[in-house]
């Protein structure tokens, strides 16, 4: 099944959609900011996509290339639990507010690491490329890495 994005969410639209998994981004401690993360931590059919190691805007709170271990062994699980739903045919829901966050400044993740940018960015086309709705272009499968702010 798809990943379908949405960018803005509220709790009614969790329970109206019991068939949905949701997908959002969030750091390796689960715990601060942005609030609509609030909404999916111990939520049964929620899902983090974790791409830094601590809550926060600073540089401290980003993995570096030195930490890139690291990095992987909380993103790449995180990965798998959405690609587990997705074959199994659960429609994914891709919340938006919580990539779009500045907490997730992706221009800040690609300052602190390269590397780490790279496997985000790579993983993200992967995931669009297969599990994106079929009517969506190539092109515009491809644009998403030049607009980064749509995020995984």
């Amino acid at each position: 099944m798809p990943i379908v994005n949405l960018e803005h969410i509220a709790e009614a639209d969790i329970a109206t959609n019991p068939d949905c998994i949701f997908m959002y981004a969030d750091n390796d401690t689960q715990r601060g900011t942005p609030h609509v993360n609030s909404l999916f931590r111990n939520h049964v059919r929620a899902f983090p996509v974790i791409l830094k190691k601590r809550a926060g805007i600073d540089a401290e709170s980003f993995w570096s290339d030195d930490e890139y271990v690291i990095f992987r062994n909380s993103f790449l699980p995180s990965i798998s639990r959405i690609k587990y739903f997705l074959r199994r045919k659960h429609i994914v829901i891709k919340i938006g507010e919580s990539f779009n966050d500045d907490e997730f400044n992706l221009s800040m993740m690609d300052k602190m690491s390269s590397k780490i940018y790279e496997k985000y960015l790579s993983t993200s086309m992967e995931l669009n490329r297969e599990f994106l709705p079929k009517s969506v272009s190539e092109q515009e499968i491809a644009g998403v890495k030049d607009a980064v702010q749509i995020g995984l």
